[in-house]
């Protein structure tokens, strides 16, 4: 675990290793890609993503980094972890996320100005919605922490605080930027990327790469279907990550 951590982001890879280890974060640390690291969510997140390679993938960072300024759709960005990996890889992106908590946009944007980027607007643009297959409705949502990668639209869903977001379709949320193309579109929110696929038609036909993170056999089933019968085929797949690519 440790020479996986020091690998990612060199000699302080230890303390986050250990820290990881602890459950607990005494201090916190800047580390090189992904500045200051202050909650163990951030440490997890590098760790899972970046230190074991569950979302490394040569093809779509090759994308990234040879697109002159590449568009990128994230949605789920929790505490901006890949926010900041892909402007590691190419500083002229334009990503804009999707995540359903406020919480998660500010702490992103704090992120990028802590890591040297003041103006962390001109290139995140954080939209806060509950993505879904149609418009117009609310929903109440149930949370503990908000920055916990674990937040979900579920019913189920259980936590001290709640609150009231509005449900959106991709399409809807993205329509008033004008996009003509996305190089990338990442798919984590906790099991229900086909609900939030079915909304996304249009951004799905001017889009050449699509994460999927999965969390069930029905969100796969689902989501798989709807990516393939948008032209998209499947490139690889590695631990909860599937890679598609348009044909």
């Amino acid at each position: 675990m440790y020479k996986k951590m020091v690998k990612a982001v060199g000699v302080k890879g230890y303390y986050l290793g250990l820290c990881r280890s602890l459950r607990r974060l005494p201090f916190p640390i800047h580390v090189p890609i992904f500045g200051k690291i202050s909650t163990m969510a951030e440490i997890l997140n590098i760790h899972d993503n970046f230190a074991v390679g569950e979302l490394r993938d040569k093809v779509v960072e090759s994308v990234i980094r040879n697109t002159p300024q590449p568009v990128i759709v994230d949605c789920g960005i929790n505490v901006g972890v890949t926010v900041r990996w892909w402007l590691h890889l190419n500083p002229a992106s334009t990503i804009y996320g999707l995540d359903m908590i406020q919480e998660a946009h500010d702490f992103t944007y704090q992120a990028l100005r802590d890591g040297g980027c003041p103006d962390g607007k001109a290139s995140y643009q954080g939209i806060t919605a509950a993505i879904s297959s149609g418009d117009g409705e609310t929903i109440l949502i149930n949370f503990n922490n908000p920055l916990d990668g674990t937040n979900s639209v579920s019913a189920a869903q259980t936590g001290s605080q709640s609150r009231k977001v509005p449900l959106a379709r991709i399409d809807t949320l993205l329509a008033p930027q004008g996009l003509t193309h996305v190089d990338l579109i990442k798919m984590d929110i906790e099991g229900h990327a086909a609900r939030a696929l079915a909304g996304a038609a249009k951004t799905l036909a001017i889009t050449k790469n699509v994460i999927l993170e999965v969390h069930s056999e029905d969100e796969l089933g689902e989501a798989v279907t709807i990516l393939v019968n948008s032209g998209f085929r499947l490139r690889c797949f590695r631990h909860r990550n599937l890679w598609f690519v348009k044909k």
